[in-house]
């Protein structure tokens, strides 16, 4: 696998630690190129490195934004769908709305809601604005 296929997971899984190692490495001190082969990386991730290479990849990340993910929160009978970068930052939403987390999960970018009688993928969803950018009625028994 290419660098650049490295880096387009590390950017869509959430990965900001190889991503900011991969950025390092690629553009900031252009010692790698996107096309070459991913094996290549293992070099910068050494422990005879890591006392170096830390610092640098924090100060990397720090330049990365960050990337929020769609929960679908279910609560008495109803989901929500609702914008958060980590798990505490949607328990703090939630606890601050009054909404008791029942059952939770993450939906990938790429999933399909049909609203308004149109198929929304999750990216368009997390594109609004607003933390809650969704709530319908929970019709299955199992969340």
């Amino acid at each position: 696998m290419k660098i650049k296929e490295c880096l387009n997971i590390a950017i869509e899984e959430n990965y900001p630690s190889l991503q900011a190692l991969i950025m390092l490495v690629v553009f900031d001190k252009k010692t790698l190129t996107l096309d070459q082969d991913m094996k290549e990386l293992d070099f910068y991730v050494q422990d005879r490195f890591r006392d170096r290479m830390n610092p640098l990849i924090t100060e990397m990340k720090e330049k990365i934004p960050d990337k929020e993910d769609l929960y679908e929160v279910l609560y008495d009978g109803h989901v929500y769908l609702i914008k958060a970068k980590t798990l505490d930052d949607l328990k703090s939403f939630c606890f601050m709305n009054g909404i008791q987390i029942e059952k939770w999960n993450v939906r990938p970018r790429d999933y399909l809601y049909h609203m308004d009688g149109r198929d929304v993928k999750v990216s368009d969803l997390l594109e609004l604005k607003g933390k809650m950018v969704g709530m319908y009625q929970c019709q299955f028994k199992d969340f």
